[in-house]
């Protein structure tokens, strides 16, 4: 087989690739195994139940990877983490707070899109792009500093941010 699984979280066969996480798993956390290096398009979308993931040592997310998972709280990323596709956190309603490794240099295009009760995000140096659409709709942030070597921001980053202060 070209696959495995792990207390029904589908991994590809040597463990290198998180696949698919059962959205209607009833677990609240969830730790990514150390093997993983590449967590697949939407692996944890629309998950229901998991408040925290704590991923130790992924070097790469990939788009949509917590799409639409409302009851989200707190994600752990490693410093190892260097790519981050789009819409990563887009419809996580409940998170408040993200550390984005010193790996990245781009926030794609709707990665916080939606995340209604985002308050903080806290960059790295190194940041020199905000894609289209990044933070539209994060109704609760107050205050954004555009991080200093960013050399573009995209199309509408902060449409419907309302309660935003200061930028």
């Amino acid at each position: 087989p070209n696959y495995s699984s792990n207390e029904g979280i589908l991994l590809n066969k040597d463990k290198t690739e998180l696949i698919w996480y059962p959205s209607k798993k009833e677990d609240k956390s969830y730790v990514v195994p150390e093997t993983v290096k590449t967590i697949k398009e939407y692996a944890f979308s629309n998950s229901y139940y998991l408040e925290q993931i704590d991923i130790s040592t992924a070097d790469i997310l990939e788009r949509g990877t917590f799409y639409a998972s409302r009851i989200l709280q707190t994600v752990k990323l490693p410093e190892t983490v260097s790519q981050m596709g789009t819409a990563i956190f887009s419809g996580c309603y409940e998170l408040k707070h993200v550390t984005l490794p010193a790996g990245i240099t781009k926030i794609e295009a709707c990665t916080f899109t939606d995340c209604t009760f985002l308050q903080e995000v806290s960059f790295p140096s190194g940041i020199v792009e905000i894609g289209d659409y990044a933070f539209t709709g994060c109704i609760s942030m107050k205050e954004f500093a555009v991080p200093i070597g960013t050399v573009k921001l995209g199309k509408e980053v902060f449409q419907n941010c309302y309660a935003m202060e200061q930028l």
